[in-house]
C-alpha cells in the first residue's frame, strides 16, 4: 500500500507541478522540460516520501527514531561504499546494455534517460539528493522496518528490495534496483543507520549523471546514453573488481556484530 500511495501521490503532486509551470512558462520561460522541473519533482518526492513516513509513524505509534534511523556511523565507511558505488554505477550499466539489447526500449524511455543522466543541476539533485534521501527514508527506513518486525532478516531484505524495483515501474531497472536494494537493505541492519545506505544510493545514482556531464572522452555504452553499445573488457572487470572489492571493504570496516544494536545483530 505504501508503494502505491507513493506513485498516485507523486503522480498527482507531478501533475499540479506541470500545470503550475506551463501556467507561469511565459513568465518565467521555463517549462516542463528544464532543469528546474527535473529539480521541483525531486523536491516533491521528498516531500511525499515524508508524508508517508509521517503517516506511518502516526499508525506505528512508535519513536520516529525507530522507523527512521539517522544514527551517526563511522567516517571509516565512507571510501569503501564510495568504491563499492563506482563498480555498481559500471556493471548496471552494462546490464542495462544488455537488456535493451535484447529487449529494445520505447524512445519516451530513452529520451527521459538521456535527459535525466545530461540534465544540469536540477537533474544531479534530483538523481545523487532527492532520490536516496527520500527513498532511503520510505523502503530502507519505514518499510525495511514493518518488514523486519514481521519476518527474519534475510526475508526482509529481499521483500524490501522486490518493492524498491517495482516501485521503479521501469523493466529494464528492476534487475538494476532489486540488487541495489539488497545492498542497501543490508547496510542499514548492520550499520543500524540509514545515512552508509543515503551515500552508497546517492553513489550509484550520481555515477550515471557524472559519465553523461564530466567523464573526458567517449566510452562505448557509458557515455552514450541513446545508443546500445556493449562497454570494453577492461571496463566490466574494473567495474566487477571494485563492486567486490568495495563490498568486502565495507564488511571490513564494520564494527564486530556484537557491539551493535539489536536490530543489526540479527543479520550480518
Amino acid at each position: 500500500m505504501l508503494v502505491v500511495g507513493f506513485w498516485i501521490l507523486l503522480g498527482l503532486g507531478g501533475a499540479v507541478l506541470t500545470v503550475v509551470l506551463l501556467i507561469l512558462e511565459p513568465v518565467l520561460g521555463l517549462g516542463p522540460d528544464s532543469g528546474l522541473f527535473v529539480g521541483l519533482t525531486g523536491v516533491l518526492q521528498i516531500v511525499v516520501c515524508a508524508a508517508l513516513v509521517a503517516a506511518g509513524w502516526t499508525v506505528a505509534r512508535r519513536p520516529l527514531a525507530t522507523l527512521v534511523p539517522l544514527r551517526p556511523f563511522s567516517p571509516r565507511l565512507l571510501a569503501p561504499i564510495a568504491v563499492f558505488a563506482i563498480g555498481a554505477g559500471i556493471v548496471a550499466s552494462e546490464l542495462d546494455n544488455l537488456l535493451r539489447h535484447l529487449l529494445p526500449a520505447p524512445d519516451f524511455l530513452l529520451q527521459m534517460r538521456v535527459e535525466l543522466l545530461t540534465g544540469g543541476l536540477g537533474a544531479l539533485f534530483a538523481l545523487a539528493v532527492a532520490a536516496p534521501l527520500s527513498e532511503e527514508l520510505l523502503f530502507r527506513g519505514l518499510i525495511l522496518d514493518g518488514l523486519r518486525r514481521r519476518y527474519p532478516a534475510g526475508k526482509a531484505i529481499v521483500l524490501s528490495a522486490v518493492l524498491f524495483a517495482l516501485a521503479h515501474l521501469n523493466p529494464y531497472q528492476l534487475a538494476i534496483a532489486f540488487g541495489l536494494g539488497l545492498f542497501l537493505a543490508w547496510l542499514v541492519l548492520r550499520t543500524g543507520s540509514l545515512w552508509p545506505a543515503i551515500w552508497a544510493h546517492a553513489g550509484a545514482n550520481g555515477f550515471g549523471w557524472v559519465t553523461g556531464n564530466w567523464l573526458p572522452g567517449d566510452i562505448p555504452g557509458l557515455t552514450d546514453f541513446a545508443e546500445v553499445a556493449f562497454h570494453p573488457w577492461w571496463l566490466d572487470a574494473a567495474g566487477l573488481l571494485l563492486l567486490v572489492l568495495g563490498f568486502l571493504a565495507v564488511r571490513a570496516a564494520l564494527p564486530s556484530p556484537r557491539g551493535e544494536t539489536p536490530q543489526a545483530n540479527s543479520w550480518r
